[in-house]
């Protein structure tokens, strides 16, 4: 075994990130050890990520190498993995206990293994989290829906808005985003948990060839993403319609890229 090189992968559900607790420090960790002899990083990656929660990453994308590391830890290549076969289960030898944690509550807890913590902080310069909040447009009283702009790309009149964040979001990168969005929250189910408080059951871009295709005008409307959100819970869809909650977030993730 080379313990002078190791890979770890980050797993990540929306906005939530693979986590268990290692059963020699307590401390909170994800998928990672050293490489076997004569492995490259990638095939290390798969199979400590297969050892430890019984998972196969489909796909893996390179964030970066964790280095300057205190001598008890090797240097590391990190990977970012978003599909996967499987159901993550702890392996109860090395890591219990596995379970999707908010990206935001992680960053914030004192008990993390170092490597681990040096690789959300990796994630983190990386990419940016995405809060999208939308106004509620219009509720359907008897099936408890609301439906609103989910996040525009462009204006009506062609003026680029800045989002909560200040980034600028290009019709065509709001598109992939709300498709994957879309994919991953029917497919896994895991979105429903926590804080969630409903299900996106409709969601269109608008982009100009849709708009032209369906007979919109154009600038009548945003180049933009619209969608419907079925209330799970009765009680916020009465705050709904009184007009307590008048704006709902979803998140997930995106690279940013300065302009």
């Amino acid at each position: 075994m080379d313990i002078k090189r190791g890979v770890g992968v980050l797993v990540m559900q929306g906005s939530k990130v693979l986590t268990a607790t290692r059963t020699d420090d307590g401390t909170i960790c994800g998928p990672g050890g050293h490489l076997d002899g004569g492995e490259d990083l990638k095939s290390a990656a798969l199979r400590e990520t297969e050892e430890e929660f019984g998972i196969v990453p489909t796909e893996l994308e390179l964030l970066g190498e964790l280095s300057g590391m205190p001598e008890e830890y090797c240097n590391s290549t990190v990977y970012l993995c978003t599909q996967y076969e499987g159901t993550p289960v702890a392996d109860g030898v090395e890591q219990k206990s596995a379970n999707f944690v908010e990206l935001s509550d992680l960053l914030e807890a004192d008990n993390l293994f170092l490597p681990f913590k040096a690789s959300l902080s990796l994630l983190q310069q990386k990419n940016m989290s995405i809060t999208t909040t939308f106004k509620v447009a219009k509720a359907n009283d008897s099936e408890g829906l609301v439906s609103g702009w989910a996040n525009v790309a462009v204006n009506a009149d062609g003026s680029l808005p800045l989002d909560w964040q200040d980034d600028i979001i290009r019709p065509e990168t709001l598109e992939k985003a709300a498709i994957n969005f879309m994919m991953d929250y029917r497919g896994s189910g895991a979105m429903h948990e926590g804080d969630s408080k409903g299900i996106v059951v409709e969601s269109i871009v608008f982009t100009k060839e849709k708009q032209a295709a369906i007979g919109i005008p154009e600038g009548v409307i945003p180049e933009g993403w619209f969608i419907t959100v079925k209330i799970l819970d009765p009680v916020v869809f009465e705050q709904v319609k009184n007009g307590t909650f008048k704006m709902f977030s979803i998140q997930g993730h995106a690279k940013r890229v300065e302009l």
